[in-house]
């Protein structure tokens, strides 16, 4: 993700579980947050590393709503973020593939409209959303693959932009967009 953020003008800071969310947030007061992708969420894979990295991530949702700070999941990230919002995450087939075409909705703005295809690494989609989240971008089985939350700047994808050979203008765009960047 390192590459890729600073292709978008980011600087990430890595956070750690063993320092409390809310300290983070105050000391460096972040332009924004990244759930990034890796893992399943943990009602799938109900580990002990899933348990403590989804209590973090959930905490740094809560913080982010309360202090008005944009955020984006990527994959598991935005799994995570629709899951709590009060979407449906199944177990799906056929998208841990290199690519497939992605539909957008009427919700969808011009950035979002120009994103035709992404990479797929997941076993686990959106099959409906939460009451407060629309959906942007549609794979072809009509799991939402890019969405936004209604009244926060919070934003989920499914796929990784970081692991592009080349780093696509339209994933930077959204980024960029999304951090003020």
């Amino acid at each position: 993700m390192g590459k890729f953020a600073t292709a978008c003008n980011l600087l990430l800071i890595p956070v750690h579980y063993t320092i409390p969310a809310k300290e983070y947030i105050h000391e460096i007061e972040p332009d924004g947050i990244i759930l990034s992708g890796g893992n399943d969420l943990y009602s799938f894979d109900p580990s002990p590393q899933n348990e403590i990295r989804e209590l973090y991530e959930l905490e740094l949702i809560r913080l982010a709503s309360n202090w008005n700070i944009p955020l984006i999941g990527v994959c598991k990230g935005g799994q995570l973020l629709a899951q709590h919002f009060g979407s449906q995450i199944e177990k799906i087939s056929g998208h841990v593939i290199p690519k497939h075409n992605v539909l957008p909705t009427p919700a969808a703005d011009a950035d979002w409209k120009l994103i035709k295809e992404v990479n797929s690494y997941h076993n686990f989609g959106i099959k409906k959303l939460g009451a407060s989240l629309k959906c942007l971008l549609e794979a072809e089985d009509g799991t939402c693959e890019a969405f936004h939350h209604d009244s926060l700047n919070f934003s989920g994808i499914l796929w990784h932009p970081e692991r592009y050979p080349e780093f696509r203008k339209e994933d930077i765009t959204i980024f960029r967009n999304k951090f003020n960047s």
